[in-house]
């Protein structure tokens, strides 16, 4: 929806809604991970914010900032103390005690065949497309931004790393068209 709302300021409702319900649903970490490929694809292709991305963020708190009113309201403060101050429930370890490498294991352990084809790619085909290759470049960014950040977490749960398939299933599916398609 991102995209899009950049043509179309219309489509920025629904990108704000679903910032707003991920962020309810998953908290800061998973929930608000959308927003680490837009800031990535923002300034690698823009390298300046858009405009709409005010209205996309006002209307994400105003798509969750209905439920804490009304848990805060119905609840008391053990909701605010707990949803508001303590959004990470505690899984978060401070650096470097809590950093452990177990996120880049599941990601090498259930992707790691894959990954030979865009390194592959990588190594026979060196040049890319101008906006291709920053795009190509932000979804490999946040591949690793996340799962780095996800190595400072205290638990380890490999559905964690679920949000990041699609980036990689991209990178895989490009590099595999053109590989195909090198003569």
């Amino acid at each position: 929806f991102y995209l899009l709302s950049n043509e179309k300021p219309l489509y920025s409702i629904p990108t704000g809604i679903s910032l707003g319900l991920g962020f309810l649903i998953k908290g800061f970490l998973l929930g608000l991970f959308p927003l680490l490929p837009i800031f990535i694809y923002i300034f690698s292709v823009w390298k300046k914010p858009s405009p709409n991305l005010l209205i996309i963020f006002f209307i994400a708190i105003l798509s969750s900032f209905w439920w804490f009113t009304t848990g805060a309201i119905k609840f008391g403060p053990s909701f605010t103390n707990w949803y508001i101050l303590n959004p990470l429930a505690n899984t978060l370890n401070g650096p470097p005690s809590g950093f452990s490498f177990n996120y880049f294991y599941y990601f090498f352990r259930d992707l790691g065949f894959w990954l030979i084809i865009p390194l592959t790619f990588v190594i026979l085909y060196r040049k890319f497309k101008f906006l291709k290759g920053e795009i190509l470049f932000s979804f490999t960014l946040t591949i690793l931004i996340f799962i780095f950040a996800l190595n400072f977490l205290n638990v380890t749960f490999d559905w964690y790393i679920l949000p990041v398939y699609p980036f990689a299933a991209i990178l895989v599916g490009y590099a595999s068209d053109q590989l195909y398609n090198l003569h």
